[in-house]
């Protein structure tokens, strides 16, 4: 896992800024606040959409995280 990546920030990740806009909508603002959310929470926010999400999932792969990710899923 690149543990650096968790604090990248969502303005700096490479991608539309509608995704972007959307993440702080949900209240996230660094790659960390993904990992420590709360899935469940997330789905039921009004902003929450599945193309967000599979948007969010592919930056996580990129950045190494979405094993981690997942592994913190099924933890809680």
């Amino acid at each position: 896992m690149q543990t650096d990546s968790l604090n990248k920030s969502i303005d700096e990740i490479k991608i539309d800024e509608k995704f972007k806009i959307q993440a702080k909508k949900l209240g996230i603002n660094f790659l960390k606040d993904v990992i420590n959310l709360n899935l469940a929470e997330l789905k039921a926010d009004p902003n929450f959409t599945y193309i967000w999400y599979t948007d969010l999932l592919q930056i996580l792969k990129s950045e190494g995280l979405l094993d981690f990710f997942q592994e913190k899923l099924y933890k809680k």
